[in-house]
């Protein structure tokens, strides 16, 4: 106790004697640094608006007190970027990033740490921002700076591969991405263990990006990704004490998606069974959340390839009317493909009247999308609707839709949706 009275004391007179020297005021100092650690707790507590307040006066407090920015302002700053961050406002974390940077770049070498950190929490912000290419490029800059003057087995240079692995996901550019996270996986098991959350984490992200890069394809082998689909599963069940939960039953859909994706309709028709009578119970999983609408969207998927096209239309139709009540671009894009979906099955069954009432509903959820997403599903329906006039064997329909959509998007060229093979 006297050791550590004594260092206090010791702190007190050299500040004071530093805040002389320099021409600093003390008193407001003292202020600054004691509004900066009330944030802190209050960052604790998750109460970001009262932090936010508190740590804007401390810099501006500060700069008054020392008349500069210096290290510590910059700590303020980081500490403002995260808590707009947690609270939602990304473009103000930006900010406060971009800030924080622009004073380390000055005082610090570009080989510290804290210069590679202030990279990344601008990446950050621009990730969140759908800023991918210029996210990329903060976080490319602060991998290859740690990596040539720090230790890559750390949980920093972890949090920057997965952060990457997001980018690269994000752009699809998924094998890129499931390099990095091979990467983050490797580390995960040196610093955490090989049976660890973090490592589980990594491998259920791993193992969906592994079915984005297949495109869900059919009959593909896709052996590779179910291992780690299912160690994935494992380990979390495992740490769960054998309990199941939401992201249990998160991971356990990755594992059906990838049997379907591999042609295996009856394993993955019993997992998605499984899920689905969990379901049931909305505090598990909530009716309205996404893993509730892909398991329906998947499992009615299953049951189409697997022939029993009435169960499948009845699993859409349930989703689709879970969907009206959403109006975000998101919903519409998923809204969008569950009426290709029910459009597919209709045609299938050899219903032209059911098919075309559907996918008119289809190009009215078109018709409220913007740009080349918009352009792009039109172009995409036309050749579904050719589809449907094919089977009725209204060849020279079918021919024209495709003929016309190609007219409205120079874009596309013909012989990209083969007109001959729909006659």
């Amino acid at each position: 106790m006297k050791k550590i009275i004594a260092t206090i004391v010791f702190a007190t007179i050299y500040v004071h004697a530093f805040c002389q020297e320099r021409g600093v005021d003390s008193v407001l100092l003292r202020k600054s640094e004691e509004l900066h650690k009330q944030a802190l707790a209050l960052t604790s507590n998750e109460d970001y608006n009262a932090a936010i307040a508190y740590a804007d006066s401390s810099i501006r407090i500060r700069k008054e007190a020392i008349g500069a920015d210096d290290s510590v302002c910059a700590n303020i700053m980081y500490l403002m970027s995260d808590l707009y961050f947690d609270s939602g406002k990304y473009l103000k974390a930006l900010y406060w990033a971009k800030q924080c940077m622009q004073i380390r770049s000055k005082i610090l070498t570009e080989k510290s740490p804290d210069y590679f950190e202030s990279l990344f929490q601008v990446g950050k912000c621009n990730c969140w921002l759908g800023k991918w290419n210029t996210a990329k490029k903060y976080f490319d800059n602060a991998i290859e700076g740690w990596s040539e003057t720090q230790d890559t087995i750390s949980r920093v240079y972890l949090k920057y591969m997965e952060f990457r692995a997001l980018v690269s996901r994000a752009t699809s550019e998924y094998l890129t991405a499931i390099g990095f996270l091979i990467r983050a996986e490797n580390i995960a098991t040196i610093v955490y263990g090989e049976e660890s959350e973090e490592v589980g984490d990594i491998m259920a992200k791993e193992a969906d990006y592994c079915l984005l890069a297949t495109g869900f394809s059919r009959g593909g082998d896709c052996s590779p990704c179910l291992e780690v689909a299912e160690q994935s599963l494992f380990i979390h069940k495992k740490i769960n004490g054998g309990k199941v939960d939401y992201e249990y039953y998160d991971r356990l859909c990755t594992v059906a998606n990838i049997y379907m994706s591999m042609g295996e309709y009856k394993k993955a028709d019993s997992i998605y069974s499984d899920i689905y009578m969990a379901s049931n119970d909305t505090v598990l999983i909530p009716r309205n959340d996404a893993l509730s609408h892909d398991v329906i969207n998947n499992y009615a998927q299953c049951l189409h390839r697997e022939g029993y096209y009435y169960k499948a239309i009845k699993l859409y139709l349930k989703l689709l009317t879970n969907l009206n009540h959403e109006d975000n671009e998101e919903q519409k894009s998923f809204k969008l493909s569950v009426l290709k979906n029910i459009v597919n099955c209709y045609i299938d069954l050899g219903d032209v009247d059911n098919s075309l009432n559907y996918i008119q509903q289809a190009y009215d959820v078109v018709e409220s999308m913007q740009g080349m997403q918009f352009q792009n599903n039109k172009t995409s329906l036309a050749i579904l609707k050719a589809r449907i006039f094919s089977k009725n064997k209204e060849y020279g329909k079918a021919i024209q839709t495709i003929r016309e959509a190609i007219e409205q998007n120079p874009k596309m060229e013909e012989r990209q949706y083969n007109i001959t093979s729909v006659s």
